[in-house]
């Protein structure tokens, strides 16, 4: 009987530059934030899911725009990317892309060229659990009470306003930031 895959959603959270070599990382969070999954990318990638991401629209399409209009002018869409396995050291994932009559194909990419086409057709992005328990991923500290975001509270809510009052005094000033009026 063959083992079905575990999965756990993830979406873009940014990128950082890895400090050696200055070649963009990749950082997908997990969509409950529990983990980070950095993925080294080339910078035509990064670029590409960046400008995405930003709203940026180019004069003339980059390679993954033209993907995009592809798939759409023949009536197909992406339905998910896969981030499957990691073998020697290097991701490899499958884009899920259902064609115009509805059967979904599969199709081997790079997790990056997968991101950035996942990102235009607003798919989701998975991580198999063998990837999570080979690729590295970071896993983020637990908020800690004092932490916990703020909330707004109802006026006539007292014991919450207590609470809210107790919370503010407890934060770091730093922690609202730099404000000029």
């Amino acid at each position: 009987m063959a083992r079905k895959n575990l999965w756990l959603d993830f979406r873009v959270k940014g990128f950082h530059p890895d400090p050696k070599t200055n070649q963009p990382i990749l950082v997908l969070e997990e969509a409950q934030g529990r983990f980070l999954l950095p993925i080294w990318i080339g910078v035509p990638e990064a670029g590409a899911i960046a400008a995405h991401l930003g709203g940026h629209t180019l004069p003339r399409p980059m390679t993954h725009d033209l993907a995009h209009a592809l798939v759409t002018m023949l009536g197909g869409q992406v339905v998910r990317l896969d981030v499957r396995e990691v073998i020697d050291g290097t991701f490899h994932a499958d884009l899920v892309v259902r064609d115009a009559s509805g059967r979904e194909r599969i199709v081997d990419c790079r997790p990056s060229d997968g991101v950035a086409l996942a990102v235009r057709f607003d798919a989701r992005i998975r991580v198999s659990a063998a990837v999570m328990s080979g690729g590295a991923p970071i896993l983020v500290e637990e908020p800690r009470p004092e932490t916990q975001p703020i909330r707004a509270v109802a006026v006539d809510d007292w014991t919450a306003r207590a609470q809210l009052g107790v919370a503010l005094e407890e934060t770091e000033p730093h922690a609202f930031g730099k404000f000029t009026a």
